[in-house]
This record gives structure tokens, C-alpha cells and sequence, in this order.
């Protein structure tokens, strides 16, 4: 289970909420912030507590505290307050330019997180303008008073740059993406093998809790052959992972004939090595296919020793909500939480199955918004939450994801790609959770908002950033505005 859950009187369905609607009250009333003096208190040695008294009007009660950084230093702190599920703070970072109240009352933060989700919120303030002071400020957002630990060490690093995963096509692009999850392709034993044609997008939308399970990167293939061949690209990965581990691989074909026809999945067989496996996996529909692998992803997991912590319900009847299942995909891969498809206004009778009988113990996450999942989903579905705001924009969806599985630990803060185009998306995701990072989306000609506001508020955390896909997709201003974002 997740540190938190929705809790219900006795016969009452959950209450539906999202993360974005929880603070949407209480950010509005951040009208006349009451802030502490700066300079501030000098930080205290990490380990140290203190507790801020709730506000009964439309202000807010903070607390701040000065330290100095050198250049390419970075405070990460980590807060946990005595109530996490209630308490409803913010934590956030400011340079040394920051020194009115006037300036956190309409400047950016170069650091902030918010929320009463997590157990242990973290920050990372990088040296945003060079050696000098710097503010560590602490907002208590409700009118309950919050008690606070804080845990803190200075390191020196530098800045993350972005990386270009691209390729001739979307098949070059898959390969190099798992061969920057899986360098050498060590410890490699099982691949999955979807199709890249748009018109079968909807069939491995979910196999990244499977992947996951098995540890195993998604590689793409066409619905025919090329001089009796694979894409090339796949083809080669497909070689050096069976020679990387003993000669041999298991291959998961995801889908029926007629998204990988029977020509494609022989000569996929052809490469498995002596001693290898494959097999087919495939349903009646999508929805069908989505619950067959979740519950497959389960089995795998208590092979080896492993449980599903919760599930994720997504849109799959609507293309322009595909990309929500594959902004989930990282948070579905490291931790082995799968995702499974409702229609708008309903959930077919196998997603109902599965969620009832295997995981029928499990928390359960809408991560489609409103417009895409209805309440009546929402109630079928047997939801704990919903993740996303009102919105349809699925850049906005992808920031509340990736904000979801920072708030909750899901993931880990050290890489983050960025994602313009379906494909992409669809094995960088698979590729980016087993690197346990997030995959936002931007458009192809600029970054643009939220996405630039997510890169830069947690800066100070990252080691690398990825653009995936060659620049039609994503073109040489995202890359530049990326690196941008990530600098200090």
C-alpha cells in the first residue's frame, strides 16, 4: 500500500480528489504571505525540528532559514512533518537576490515541492547565481499547526546536460534509448517486442508494470519484413542481447496477428538463440490485453520475490489520452505498478476482473483526467485517487504525474526525459523507469510551461537529462531551453 490513502466512512465509495485540485484552495489564498525577516535563521545542523502554528486567515505562517553555498554546491534536504497524510506545506529554495518579501511574493523559486503526500519531501538548492547566501524557506499552508524534522547535506556537483536518444527512425530511436538503461545490456534475460505502427499504438500503452517485472527493455518492430529482416535497429539489439547473456533471450510478443503478423514473429524467433523462448501475448481488445498483462506483470513479480504496490487505471479509447499511460510508464516500471485501460464512461468487465480479484487488496490511481475517465470510472474502477487535474493538455497531465511520483518517493530525482511524439514516449518510458526518472512532454518547437517549470525547480538533483527522439520531434531550441532550465 502507499503511504497515504483516500479514506471512506463505512459503505461510501472513496472521495475523488486529484493532486492538483487538493491545492488549488489553498494556493489561491496565498494573497498576503507573512514572511520571516530575512536575512532569516542560519541553518541549524541537519537533524534539527522546529514547528510552525496554523494560519486562520487567508495568510500563510513560514519559516526561513539562511546557509551559504561555493559554486556548483547544492543543499538536498528532506522535511517530514509528524502528520505527512494532513499536514499541507511547501518547501521551497531562493537565491541570493531574493532579500524582500516582495521578492518571494511574485519572484520563481529556484527550488519547491508542496503537498501533504509524502513521507519525506525533498528539495534540492543548487548555487542558481554563484557563491553566496542562500534561503531554505518552510510554509505551512493549513490552519493545523506542523511539527518538522529536517535532514540536509551539501554536495558539490555539477549541473546536468541534456542528451539527445535519437536515431534514423522510432525502431533506432527504442534500441538506443534501452541502451542507455541497460548498457551492454547487461543482466538482460527477457525482451518485449511491440508494434511501432501507429494504427496498433494502443497495444503496448501498458507494458511497462510487465516490463518492469521482468526487467525487460521494448523494442519495436513493422508489421512486415524488410529483405526477410526486422528493423535494423532492432534486429542488432535484439543480437547483442542474446550474446551479452549466454546466447539466448526470451521474446514477449505483445499483440495479435495483425499487429505483428506471423512472419514478424518467426523471424523474431529466429534471434532468440538455442535455448531461448518466445511467446505471444494477446487478448481480445486492448483493454483485455491491458489486464492480461498486469495480472502477468503480478505473476512475474511474486516470481521473483517481488509484490504490485498499487495499480493505475488509464483512457485507452481516446488517442489523445494514450500519452498518459506512457507518462505513467516510469513510475509502472521501477515499481512494478501496472496500468490498465477504461473507456470514457466505463470499465470493460476484464479491467474490472483483474482489479478486483488480483489486485482487489491494491490502492488504485485514475491517471487520466476527468474528461477521459468519468466518475463513473472512477466508482467501477474501485479509485483511491485521481492524479490529474480538469485539464485534457497532456503536457499539464504529465507534470502531475511526474510531480505524483516525486510527492510519493516513486521515483528516484537523478535523470528526466522529455518527449514529444507517441513512439518515443512508448519505449523512453519503459527505457527512463528502469533508470527509475520521469518523462515529461513538450512540444516540437519550444519546452514551454509546466515542463520548463518542472526541469527547473529540481535542477539541483539531476545527473542527466534526455530529449528522445532526433529533431522533428523535438527540435534544437527544446534541447537548448532544456539545458537552459537545468543550469546553475
Amino acid at each position: 500500500m502507499l503511504p497515504f490513502a483516500f479514506v471512506a466512512s463505512a459503505g461510501a465509495a472513496p472521495a475523488e480528489k486529484s493532486r492538483a485540485d487538493a491545492g488549488a484552495t489553498l494556493a489561491s489564498n496565498r494573497i498576503a504571505a507573512r514572511i520571516a525577516d530575512i536575512p532569516g535563521t542560519p541553518l541549524p545542523a541537519s537533524g534539527f525540528g522546529d514547528s510552525i502554528v496554523g494560519s486562520t486567515d487567508v495568510s500563510i505562517e513560514n519559516e526561513v532559514y539562511s546557509f551559504a553555498l561555493a559554486d556548483n554546491q547544492v543543499l538536498k534536504a528532506s522535511i517530514v512533518t509528524s502528520d505527512p497524510v494532513n499536514d499541507y506545506i511547501a518547501i521551497s529554495g531562493w537565491d541570493q537576490s531574493a532579500t524582500t518579501i516582495e521578492d518571494w511574493e511574485t519572484d520563481w523559486p529556484i527550488a519547491f515541492a508542496e503537498g501533504p503526500w509524502s513521507p519525506a519531501m525533498q528539495i534540492y538548492i543548487p548555487a542558481e547565481t554563484g557563491a553566496g547566501t542562500y534561503y531554505l524557506g518552510i510554509e505551512n499552508l493549513s490552519d493545523m499547526d506542523v511539527a518538522y524534522t529536517v535532514t540536509y547535506e551539501i554536495v558539490t556537483k555539477a549541473p546536468a546536460t541534456t542528451l539527445r536518444v535519437t536515431g534514423n527512425d522510432r525502431f533506432a530511436v527504442a534500441a538506443n534509448a534501452a541502451k542507455q538503461a541497460w548498457p551492454g545490456w547487461a543482466g538482460v534475460t527477457d525482451v518485449i517486442i511491440a508494434s511501432g505502427e501507429d494504427r496498433a499504438a494502443a497495444d503496448p500503452l501498458c507494458a511497462a508494470g510487465m516490463a518492469g517485472a521482468m526487467n525487460a527493455p521494448v523494442l519495436l518492430v513493422k508489421s512486415t519484413l524488410t529483405s526477410g529482416k526486422l528493423p535494423t535497429a532492432t534486429e542488432s539489439a535484439l543480437q547483442g542481447i542474446r550474446n551479452a547473456n549466454g546466447g539466448k533471450v526470451k521474446i514477449h510478443v505483445i499483440g495479435g496477428t495483425v499487429s505483428v503478423p506471423a512472419a514478424v514473429y518467426n523471424r523474431a524467433s529466429a534471434l532468440k538463440g538455442t535455448g531461448g523462448t518466445i511467446e505471444r501475448i494477446s487478448a481480445a481488445d486492448r483493454y483485455s490485453l491491458s489486464a492480461v498483462m498486469a495480472v502477468r506483470a503480478n505473476t512475474e513479480a511474486v516470481k521473483r520475490g517481488k509484490s504490485v504496490p498499487f495499480v493505475m487505471i488509464a483512457n485507452g479509447e481516446n488517442v489523445n489520452a494514450f500519452y498518459d499511460a506512457l507518462a505513467a510508464s516510469p513510475v509502472s516500471f521501477y515499481q512494478i505498478a501496472p496500468t490498465m485501460l477504461a473507456k470514457t464512461t466505463s470499465v470493460p468487465s476484464t479491467v474490472r476482473n483483474a482489479r478486483n480479484t488480483t489486485f482487489g487488496t491494491k490502492d488504485c490511481w485514475l491517471i487520466s483526467s476527468p474528461s477521459y475517465l468519468s466518475s463513473a470510472v472512477f466508482t467501477q474502477a474501485n479509485a483511491d485517487a485521481r492524479i490529474v487535474g480538469s485539464g485534457t493538455n497532456r503536457i499539464d497531465s504529465a507534470f502531475d504525474i511526474a510531480t505524483w511520483a516525486y510527492d510519493f518517493n516513486l521515483l528516484k530525482r537523478d535523470k528526466v526525459a522529455v518527449a514529444n511524439k507517441l513512439p518515443d514516449a512508448l519505449t523512453g518510458g519503459v527505457a527512463m523507469g528502469k533508470m527509475g526518472g520521469p518523462v515529461l512532454y513538450s512540444g516540437a518547437a519550444e519546452l514551454g510551461m509546466p515542463t520548463d517549470l518542472f526541469l527547473y525547480w529540481n535542477k539541483g538533483g539531476y545527473t542527466r537529462a534526455y530529449a528522445l527522439g532526433g529533431t522533428v520531434s523535438l527540435s534544437n531550441v527544446v534541447t537548448t531551453m532544456m539545458n537552459e532550465m537545468l543550469a546553475y
